[in-house]
């Protein structure tokens, strides 16, 4: 495909897709990470990766789940409770 044709498509609201993922691509039993870019149905670009390029850190993990939360999401129900109370009380 060519960019023209990459660009009609990203126009049309066709999402642009990027995976990477360990497939058995020739067929030799061993599956090779891979990195599979598309948009829409139409694969642009599949080449075989040396490494994951995603990393984070979370300092409260949630099991399955690429991103967990942090000490703020906890302290934010508490701390909205708190203003409440204080604003009604009288001055």
């Amino acid at each position: 495909m060519t960019t023209h044709g990459a660009a009609i498509l990203l126009r049309a609201g066709c999402g642009y897709a990027s995976l990477i993922s360990r497939v058995d691509y020739d067929g030799d039993g061993i599956a090779e990470l891979r990195k599979v870019c598309s948009i829409g149905n139409v694969i642009l670009a599949n080449e075989e990766a040396d490494l994951i390029p995603f990393a984070a850190i979370t300092p409260i993990v949630f099991p399955h789940r690429h991103i967990g939360i942090g000490y703020d999401d906890l302290c934010e129900q508490p701390s909205a409770v708190k203003t409440a109370l204080i604003r009604l009380l009288p001055r």
